[in-house]
């Protein structure tokens, strides 16, 4: 896809991840919304990514509430008058033991992780696939694909996504519409950081450096699609 001139979306885009990608898609001349629920955050961001050039709404949301993610979605389409790309980066780690986890901590990180991302791809993929033109994008994690201790409620949820990433691929394939699902392993962000799983920062995958897969992923050529790209950084 030619980045110049697309109209993204990013949720989760005040800090780490998402801060990074919306900044190298605003690089790459994409106009790009953005969403979180700290609305101070997300307006610096915009102020930089206006200062390339570009336009950079700000809609604050909690996707925790599916009001809230209608009205995102409504928004940025209105906006936009379309949205090309889907970055689904919002997410939450709660990192115990099962018998640690509260029944509210297990199904809000199921919530985030992935039932919001049904909700919002829900309301952008029509648009898509009518115009025969799109990428998804799904920030998962190398816990999709393996478990680890703790992580009982976030790979549970990551394997969630990565089920539904897998088939929603086929789903659009015949459409134009691309999915791609990145599996970062530990990345040097705050949500990292507040887990208690950081150490040897220097030798962890940064931000920028998920944000630069996922650009890759956008720019292949129409004839491919980059359906996963796992990440990883030196740090054992």
């Amino acid at each position: 896809m030619e980045l110049n001139g697309a109209c993204a979306l990013v949720t989760g885009a005040s800090r780490g991840i998402g801060r990074a990608i919306a900044l190298t898609l605003g690089e790459a001349g994409a106009d790009v919304a953005l969403t979180a629920r700290k609305e101070s955050e997300l307006k610096e961001l915009a102020g930089r990514i206006e200062g390339m050039g570009r336009r950079a709404p700000v809609f604050p949301a909690d996707l925790l509430r599916p009001g809230d993610v209608r009205a995102l979605a409504e928004a940025a389409e209105r906006e936009f008058s379309r949205v090309d790309i889907l970055i689904n980066n919002a997410g939450i780690a709660i990192l115990r033991p099962a018998v640690e986890l509260s029944e509210k901590e297990f199904e809000e990180t199921i919530e985030l992780n992935l039932t919001a991302v049904f909700r919002l791809t829900r309301l952008l993929l029509p648009g898509m696939l009518r115009r025969r033109r799109g990428h998804i994008v799904m920030i998962a994690s190398t816990a999709a694909l393996r478990g680890f201790v703790g992580g009982t409620a976030y790979a549970a949820a990551k394997f969630g996504l990565n089920g539904f990433a897998q088939s929603l691929f086929y789903e659009t394939r015949s459409s134009n519409v691309r999915v791609t699902t990145i599996y970062p392993s530990s990345v040097n962000t705050d949500m990292m950081r507040q887990s208690g799983l950081a150490g040897h920062e220097e030798r962890m995958i940064q931000p920028v450096d998920i944000a630069r897969a996922v650009v890759a992923a956008l720019q292949a050529d129409d004839r491919a699609t980059l359906k996963e790209i796992e990440v990883w950084g030196t740090n054992p």
